[in-house]
């Protein structure tokens, strides 16, 4: 952090010497994304946009964007980028924050395929699963959770949280699907299904 600060500030000298010089300011640009200043990235990276186009600094956009809370203004400038960029030039960032997108919209069905890409290009971010996980846990939708776990764990088969949390979504799914059935007989003896039954079979033994 402290280098990319030196080099943030070096760069930023040179751009107040030479303010035509575009190769310092999409320099400059990056390492303003990479010192977490958003904001002011977000202001260079739109000066040097307006004079060349840059797929990199179409990316650093909107991930700032993100980071600043603008998630509409973040997934229009995803969206614009991944039309003009190669499918081989993608990277895992794209689509771990296309996936983030999505989550903060609750669209978590739209997020899973992205996170999952950008798990499976870097397998180093568990974190990235885990908040899935997390999120699915949350909207109560433990099969799903299940499921993205599921991949975690077979990734690292030595994880004992891994085993844990598994285990934990498995208990919460049983304890959702005992309760779930409890509420349909509970439903069905204030339909008077019960009672019907009792009335039928009095009147079968009357009859008898």
């Amino acid at each position: 952090d402290n280098y990319y600060r030196l080099a943030k500030e070096n760069y930023r000298k040179y751009v107040d010497l030479r303010k035509n010089d575009l190769t310092a300011r999409y320099r400059y640009a990056q390492f303003l994304y990479l010192s977490k200043e958003y904001e002011a990235a977000v202001n260079e990276i739109n000066v040097v946009l307006k004079e060349t186009p840059s797929y990199v600094l179409l990316r650093l956009l909107a991930y700032s964007q993100f980071e600043l809370g603008r998630t509409e203004d973040a997934k229009q400038t995803l969206f614009k980028y991944f039309l003009s960029i190669s499918p081989k030039y993608v990277v895992y960032r794209d689509y771990e924050y296309r996936g983030k997108i999505a989550m903060k919209e609750g669209k978590l069905d739209d997020a899973k395929p992205d996170l999952m890409k950008a798990f499976e290009l870097e397998p180093t971010r568990s974190d990235i699963l885990a908040d899935l996980v997390k999120a699915y846990t949350a909207a109560k939708q433990y099969t799903k959770a299940v499921e993205v776990q599921q991949v975690l764990v077979r990734a690292d088969p030595n994880s004992i949280n891994g085993y844990y949390t598994l285990g934990k979504l498995y208990s919460f799914e049983g304890g959702r699907l005992a309760l779930s059935k409890e509420e349909k007989l509970k439903a069905k003896d204030l339909a008077g299904d019960n009672v019907d039954s009792l009335a039928a079979r009095a009147q079968n033994t009357k009859s008898e």
